[in-house]
């Protein structure tokens, strides 16, 4: 599913906010073959889903293919969300969590933030960032299936997935009613250094931000 926003917005002092990146665990019955794949950071068989979440509720650029033990950063870095941003074709910025790579295009927390600049800026990237969990809560709350086990091969596990996610924006903005969300705890970050390397111009953009929007 590759639903692009068409806007750019500013989100807790960010500026030119696309949304708020992050993946989740769906858990599914383990697979015919290599079901070494589809184990996840937690144990048993998911698979991990990658969005970006907006603040009305809704999810765009939904990615669903990819098995339980794939790394954020790399469904990241296969997305046509990143070649877009990369190469200049799309503008803005997202927000995620350490377990993605600091770059011009995506902030992420600080390691040890010192200054008042780098703590309000941390404090603001980290209230932002609940945003994701709470709406992949919801959606799960939502689509009770995602939220236990689907018990089909992966390519229907990606199609059901697909399917709850769409009807969710729908019904979000048809102001459709809600329902309960159930917990979805931000999984272990486990970080993989060759993936999360830095970019030095990431760096800079970053130190720009906090001098810029978060001084006072």
């Amino acid at each position: 599913m590759k639903l692009y926003v068409i806007y750019l917005q500013a989100i807790a002092g960010f500026p030119g906010v696309l949304g708020v990146i992050d993946g989740t665990q769906v858990k599914v019955k383990g697979p015919g073959g290599r079901e070494w794949e589809y184990v996840g950071h937690k144990g048993g068989h998911t698979m991990n889903v990658q969005a970006v979440a907006l603040p009305d509720g809704t999810f765009s650029n939904v990615l669903m293919k990819y098995p339980g033990s794939a790394h954020d950063s790399r469904i990241f870095r296969e997305s046509p969300l990143y070649c877009d941003l990369q190469a200049g074709w799309k503008q803005g910025l997202l927000l995620g969590d350490s377990a993605y790579a600091l770059s011009t295009f995506l902030m992420k927390p600080l390691p040890n933030p010192v200054t008042d600049p780098e703590k309000r800026y941390q404090k603001a990237l980290l209230t932002t960032r609940a945003m994701v969990e709470r709406t992949f809560g919801q959606l799960k709350g939502q689509w009770n299936c995602l939220h236990q086990e689907l018990r089909y091969s992966p390519p229907r596990c990606c199609a059901i997935i697909s399917a709850c996610v769409g009807l969710r924006n729908f019904a979000t903005r048809h102001h459709m009613q809600r329902f309960p969300a159930v917990d979805d705890l931000a999984e272990a970050v486990e970080v993989d250094d060759l993936l999360n390397a830095a970019a030095p111009d990431g760096k800079v953009k970053q130190q720009q931000i906090i001098r810029q929007y978060f001084n006072e």
